[in-house]
């Protein structure tokens, strides 16, 4: 993984906790330069929420694993994705440090700070090419050769609307559940092309779902099941296939990787 998969990684994932941990109020991603120069570029990262903010006796263990305060909060809110000692260790290969500052009941902050190599710019036409063409694959319903009834597995809400959006746009029709337990009450009341379940959920984690759904599966019947989850790391993907998901798809969403799977587990049956 490159710099700039390390810095998605780690930005995606303190955003994602910080969107779970905070049911009212705002989240604010700030950049800072703190120093440039032709080769090397030093830049300061703050995520801040107003959330539910972690307790004093609980900041000294928090690199080791970026776990809830305590039962009651995993039950409400679910896992909190990659952990912010692997985002400790993405931001150490970027020559970075990691820190964090926080008051109960008002929120957090995760500072990181990493030195980057500047690199030449691209072609002004290069450049429009790669910010355009995942989006209009996207308007010109080209994720896939068949329309599909995707059952979207998903309690953030920025996340819905993002994957139903792109899904959507490509003339597949979605169905959103927002836990493991919806899902399947969802998978029992209806047959199903394409099942995308995020892994960490409150109530029912995406792992327990599909391994309850693969036990109501008629014989001969099999549902594609892709895992989207900010977890990259091996044994997570490890995970997901022994839990009976065939594919693993990291967050953020890269539209060609998601068009890939699609193309590979529902190809045209015409």
């Amino acid at each position: 993984m490159g710099a700039p998969g390390r810095l998605r990684q780690v930005l995606s994932n303190l955003s994602d906790n910080a969107i779970k941990f905070t049911s009212a109020g705002e989240v604010v991603v700030a950049l800072q330069l703190s120093s440039e120069s032709k080769k090397i570029i030093e830049a300061s990262f703050a995520v801040s929420d107003s959330g539910l903010g972690i307790p004093p006796e609980k900041m000294q263990s928090i690199c080791e694993a970026f776990s809830q305060a305590d039962a009651s909060t995993t039950r409400s809110y679910g896992g909190t994705g990659l952990g912010l000692a692997i985002c400790a260790s993405l931001v150490e290969l970027m020559n970075g440090r990691i820190r964090v500052e926080s008051v109960v009941a008002e929120g957090s902050t995760f500072h990181f700070t990493v030195r980057l190599t500047c690199v030449p710019d691209l072609p002004a036409k290069t450049a429009v090419q790669a910010s355009t063409t995942p989006m209009a694959e996207v308007q010109q319903g080209q994720l896939a050769s068949r329309h599909l009834k995707v059952l979207l597995v998903e309690d953030h809400p920025i996340n819905q609307l993002m994957l139903s959006t792109i899904l959507k746009r490509a003339g597949h029709s979605v169905t959103i559940a927002a836990n493991g337990e919806l899902a399947v009450e969802q998978f029992s009341n209806s047959t199903w092309d394409l099942i995308l379940m995020d892994l960490q959920m409150p109530v029912m984690g995406g792992l327990e779902a599909t391994q309850l759904i693969r036990a109501k599966e008629a014989a001969g019947q099999r549902t594609p099941i892709i895992g989207v989850t900010a977890n990259a790391r091996d044994e997570d993907r490890e995970q997901c296939l022994e839990a009976g998901m065939d594919a693993h798809l990291p967050k953020p969403v890269v539209i060609g990787d998601l068009k890939a799977l699609i193309e590979r587990f529902c190809p045209d049956l015409d």
